[in-house]
C-alpha cells in the first residue's frame, strides 16, 4: 500500500449532485471515472495491493471496482465523496476469479475488506462499532503507508519496528488483516521483486525505480532503496 493523491476532477461534483444511490452512477461517467483514478492517482496500479492492473484486460473481464474506502452504507455523506473512491479488483460473491497475468485466485484487497467489513442488515448500534473499524484502518489517501509498513526478506508485509505509538501499531496491524495483505500472492511477488533487486545492486535508485514502472509493487522496492546499501545512487 502507497500514497495516493488524488485530484477531483473540476465537474465530478455536479455531475453526481442528483443521483441518491450509487446505482445511478453508471457508464460512460464511471468508467471515466475509473479511469482517471487507476491510471492519473494510482498509477495503473490496485489502491491497496500494489498488483498492477491493466485497465483493457481488466475491464473486458468485468474486474474493475470503484471500491469506497469507507464503505458507503456505514456512511452515506461519502457515497461521492472523490477522495473517498479507490480503484481495485472486485471479487465477485463467493465464486474465484483469475486476474490478467496471474495463475492464482486471490481473495485480497478491497473484496476481502468487504467480507470483513459486513454491513448487511446491522443494527445501529452495530453499524457505528463498524464504522469506527472501517475509520481505523491506514487510509492511502489521507495518511502515508510508508509510515505504517516494512516489508521483510520472505515478502511478508509487517508493522513498522519504528513506530512508537500502540495506536499506530495496532492501526497497521487491522490495516494487513483487513485488506489480507500477506497472501501468499502478494508475499510471493514482494519476495521476488526483492530477488530482483539485489540481481541489480550496481543500479543507481532512478535506474531500478524506472525499471518497475510497469511491475508494481512499488513500496517494497522504496522500501529497499532507503536502506541505501544496495544501491550506489
Amino acid at each position: 500500500m502507497r500514497k495516493i493523491n488524488k485530484s477531483e476532477p473540476p465537474e465530478f461534483a455536479d455531475q453526481t449532485a442528483e443521483f441518491t444511490n450509487w446505482d445511478e452512477f453508471r457508464n460512460p461517467l464511471k468508467e471515466e471515472c475509473t479511469q482517471i483514478i487507476l491510471k492519473d492517482e494510482q498509477e495503473n496500479l490496485s489502491g491497496y495491493t500494489e498488483m498492477p492492473l491493466d485497465y483493457e484486460k481488466c475491464k473486458r473481464k468485468g474486474l474493475l471496482h470503484i471500491d469506497h474506502f469507507i464503505k458507503q452504507e456505514l456512511d452515506p455523506s461519502k457515497r461521492f465523496d472523490w477522495n473517498n473512491l479507490i480503484v481495485d479488483i472486485q471479487r465477485k460473491g463467493n465464486g474465484k476469479i483469475k486476474v490478467p497475468g496471474y495463475d492464482d485466485d486471490f481473495n485480497f484487497g478491497a473484496s476481502f475488506k468487504d467480507n470483513k467489513i459486513k454491513t448487511q442488515n446491522i443494527k445501529t448500534e452495530d453499524r457505528i462499532k463498524k464504522l469506527q473499524t472501517n475509520s481505523r484502518l491506514i487510509n492511502p489517501v489521507t495518511e502515508d503507508p510508508h509510515h505504517f509498513f516494512m516489508y521483510l526478506d520472505n515478502g511478508e508485509i509487517a508493522v513498522n519496528n519504528r513506530l512508537q505509538s500502540k495506536e499506530e501499531k495496532q492501526r497497521a496491524k487491522e490495516t494487513i488483516e483487513v485488506f489480507n495483505l500477506n497472501h501468499k500472492i502478494l508475499k510471493e511477488k514482494n519476495r521476488q521483486t526483492l530477488l530482483d533487486l539485489i540481481r541489480d545492486a550496481q543500479m543507481t535508485s532512478e535506474e531500478v525505480l524506472n525499471c518497475v514502472k510497469e511491475f508494481g509493487f512499488f513500496s517494497v522496492v522504496e522500501f529497499e532503496l532507503d536502506r541505501e546499501h544496495l544501491y550506489k545512487g
